[in-house]
């Protein structure tokens, strides 16, 4: 778990409202902190990546957490919540690679192959690992190594539409997963009685 902060600029800690995110994956926090930081000047957002989804409903239940982004919707009369982006999991291979050359490719049938992975992944890491149990997953903790891997080797990694490795790469293909489990729906869900402030961000969420 890694906890990270997003500075809202051109404002002093004395007017910061600081709100707290527990979420089930970190590209959710990336865009709802982007969404905070331009609609709500003065508000700043630290959040922890738990790839437990109950523990991260914990939190919200707890008070621990302000907000939660969960991969379920929570149906409860004393919370809100509100669908808020999709991500899908590609393989991103080497274009020598056969598997780049596919439309798209099942995780079982890769099973046995090694692959490069960040650490702060949240439920992502789980999921493949459940996905592949024979396979080799190199878990890379800094992103700049991980980067460079990615760049100057031949083993298969993994990449989300909204990940840092997003971008048009000449060496490496993005291969579409047909498994569900690799296209996921978040939600950012606060308690129904929570400060003005939280029920701000998910109505900013809702619309």
């Amino acid at each position: 778990m890694q906890t990270c902060r997003k500075p809202v600029p051109n404002t002093t800690d004395r007017q910061l409202k600081t709100l707290n995110v527990a979420s089930v994956a970190p590209a959710p926090v990336w865009r709802l902190a982007s969404r905070v930081t331009e609609r709500f000047p003065g508000t700043m957002l630290t959040s922890e990546t738990i790839d437990d989804e109950q523990e991260v409903e914990r939190r919200l239940f707890d008070r621990s957490a302000d907000l939660a982004i969960t991969r379920r919707p929570i149906g409860l009369p004393n919370v809100v919540c509100v669908p808020f982006m999709v991500e899908n999991l590609f393989i991103y291979a080497p274009a020598t690679d056969p598997i780049a050359q596919q439309t798209s490719v099942r995780l079982a049938d890769l099973d046995g192959r090694t692959f490069l992975m960040n650490a702060d992944v949240g439920f992502w890491g789980d999921m493949t690992r459940a996905a592949l149990p024979n396979t080799r997953i190199i878990m890379q903790q800094d992103s700049n190594v991980l980067a460079q891997l990615i760049r100057t080797s031949d083993v298969l990694g993994f990449v989300t539409d909204v990940s840092e490795f997003n971008h048009p790469d000449e060496n490496r293909v993005r291969v579409p997963i047909q498994d569900a489990d690799a296209h996921a729906t978040f939600y950012v869900v606060a308690m129904i009685d929570a400060p003005q402030a939280v029920l701000d961000i998910v109505e900013a969420v809702r619309r």
